[in-house]
C-alpha cells in the first residue's frame, strides 16, 4: 500500500528543502516529479487576471459569466492562456536544477485542453509560454507527442506533448487523476515515488486516490503550492476589472461560437 503525504508551501525555496529530503530516500530513477502550470509555475502578468483580484471582484466576475452564458467554461480556461504569463516564484529554477542535476524525471502536468481554437494549438501556446520563461520539460520525455487514446473524454483526448502531460480537463473535471495512471503505463519502469506540485488541493486528492487504486506501491508526495492564492497583488479598481474582463469575454465568446460552428459543420 502506498504512503501518502500532502504538505502546503508558499515558497519554492521551502518546497525545495522538503523535496531534497524526499529524494534522498529513493534512487533517482525511481522518482517522478510533476508540476502543474497555472498558479504553480506561472501566473498572468495582468493584475486583473491574478487570482486574488478575481476573488476580490468575484461579484463582477460571476455577473460577466452569467451575461456571457454561451461562453464555454472549458474553453474559457483554455483560451485565457494566450495572455502573457510570468514565473510565479523564481526559486523554482533552483528546484528544477536540483532535479535535473540528480537526473530525476520531471514533467509538466496541466488540465489544458488538447484542442485547436481559431487555428491555435493550445498545447503549443502552453509550451511556448513556459519556454519564454526559461522552463522546459522537453528533454525529460523522448517522444514529442503521444495521444492517450485509452482515455475517452468529452470533446477530445489527453496527450503528452513536449514533456507536458495535457489531461484535457475543464473547470469541473481537471481529469488529472484519470490520466496519470494511463501515462504511467507508457514508462518502461514505473516510479516508486511521485512528487506532484499543484495549487488545487482537490487535484492532489484526486491523483492520490487514483494512484492508490491503480498503483498501490507508489508513494505519493503532494505539494499544495498556495503562494498565488495567498500573496498580495496590485490593486485593481472595480471599473478597471470589469472593463478588462468584459473585453475578454466578448472577444472569446465570439471565438467559441466560431469554434462550435466549425465543429458542427465538420460533422455534416
Amino acid at each position: 500500500m502506498n504512503h501518502t503525504y500532502i504538505e502546503d508551501f508558499q515558497s519554492m525555496d521551502a518546497a525545495k528543502t522538503y523535496v531534497e529530503e524526499i529524494i534522498d530516500g529513493y534512487k533517482p530513477e525511481d522518482i517522478l516529479c510533476l508540476f502543474d502550470i497555472d498558479l504553480t509555475l506561472l501566473e498572468p502578468t495582468n493584475p486583473a487576471a491574478k487570482y486574488v483580484n478575481i476573488v476580490k471582484h468575484k461579484d463582477i466576475w460571476f455577473k460577466l459569466k452569467k451575461r456571457y452564458a454561451c461562453f464555454s467554461p472549458a474553453m474559457s480556461g483554455a483560451v485565457a492562456l494566450v495572455y502573457k504569463h510570468e514565473v510565479l516564484d523564481q526559486d523554482v529554477f533552483k528546484l528544477l536544477n536540483l532535479l535535473n542535476d540528480r537526473k530525476i524525471k520531471n514533467l509538466g502536468f496541466t488540465a489544458t485542453l488538447n484542442v485547436e481554437i481559431e487555428g491555435k494549438d493550445l498545447r503549443e501556446i502552453r509550451y511556448q509560454q513556459l519556454k519564454e520563461n526559461n522552463i522546459s520539460f522537453e528533454q525529460n520525455f523522448p517522444q514529442q507527442e503521444i495521444i492517450l487514446n485509452s482515455v475517452k473524454l468529452l470533446g477530445g483526448t489527453p496527450c503528452i506533448y513536449k514533456g507536458i502531460i495535457f489531461s484535457h480537463g475543464n473547470g469541473a473535471c481537471p481529469n488529472k487523476g484519470i490520466v496519470l495512471p494511463e501515462f504511467l503505463k507508457l514508462l518502461n519502469k514505473k516510479p516508486k515515488c511521485i512528487i506532484f506540485f499543484d495549487d488545487n488541493f482537490d487535484n492532489l486528492l484526486d491523483v492520490n486516490q487514483h494512484l492508490a487504486e491503480t498503483n498501490p506501491n507508489i508513494d505519493f508526495y503532494g505539494i499544495l503550492f498556495s503562494k498565488a492564492k495567498k500573496m498580495e497583488a496590485p490593486e485593481v479598481s472595480s471599473e478597471e476589472f470589469e472593463k478588462i474582463w468584459e473585453d475578454y469575454f466578448q472577444r472569446e465568446s465570439l471565438c467559441c461560437k466560431k469554434s462550435e460552428r466549425k465543429n458542427f459543420n465538420s460533422l455534416s
